[in-house]
């Protein structure tokens, strides 16, 4: 059986560097990564990680960090994303808690299914299951995270705003597709974990840069859209 220390590759695709105890390692599906372990993606990078029950889906251009986590045996407790976009099912946790550090906002997980999208100067965090408590440096206010809620907390915010419309973004069309619901309380099939980050990446959540690149592709796909009807009309008249 797999350590506390150790963490599963489920899934990897596109550019995905892994640097292992200050080592690059292959990013190959069933590779064994023990801490401490930093993972940077690509525009066109994604890796899927696991370790005892709780899920990691990492985007595109994202970065994030996993402390040595202490003797063997031990759980994680602590992750930094400094960039990018990761979807967490975190597996329920009494009486250890987890933390996820950006540079702008800080979760606290005791188990819940969430998404951070870190850019420049800002931090966004989903909320889709469970609780989270949310703080950021140099703001005294604390907040407890409810169900399709959503914290965007920029630097130098004076506070943190709790958005209620997360529901709404993460259901552009009423709701998530079956699978991708399925997945972000079970996501143990393959790829399930990139089809759920996908709808909430697609619905506008994450803001992360490799989000900001695929809006743009959409809006430049709408424009494309747009102009193509404005040809059929005036060929119309």
């Amino acid at each position: 059986p797999a350590l506390a220390t150790e963490i599963t590759v489920t899934a990897s695709a596109g550019q995905v560097t892994i640097v292992e105890h200050g080592h690059t390692v292959a990013a190959a599906v069933g590779a064994m990564l023990t801490l401490p372990v930093e993972i940077h993606t690509g525009a066109d990078g994604s890796v899927d990680l696991l370790q005892l029950g709780s899920k990691l889906h990492v985007g595109p251009n994202s970065t994030i960090a996993m402390p040595d986590a202490g003797p063997q045996g031990s759980i994680i407790d602590k992750i930094k994303q400094s960039a990018g976009y990761v979807l967490y099912n975190i597996k329920s946790r009494k009486t250890q808690p987890l933390s996820v550090e950006t540079p702008y906002l800080v979760a606290v997980v005791k188990g819940t299914v969430f998404t951070i999208a870190v850019e420049e100067h800002a931090a966004q965090v989903a909320l889709m299951e469970g609780s989270l408590d949310i703080s950021a440096p140099g703001v005294t206010q604390h907040v407890l995270l409810k169900p399709n809620e959503s914290i965007r907390h920029v630097d130098g915010d004076p506070e943190l705003a709790v958005q209620t419309s997360a529901s709404k973004a993460m259901q552009p069309h009423g709701e998530l597709r079956s699978d991708s619901t399925a997945a972000l309380s079970d996501p143990t099939q393959s790829g399930q974990m990139a089809v759920v980050a996908k709808d909430l990446a697609d619905a506008g959540v994450a803001v992360a840069t490799g989000h900001q690149i695929e809006a743009a592709k959409q809006s430049a796909s709408g424009r494309s859209e747009e102009h193509t009807s404005e040809l059929q009309s005036h060929h119309d008249l």
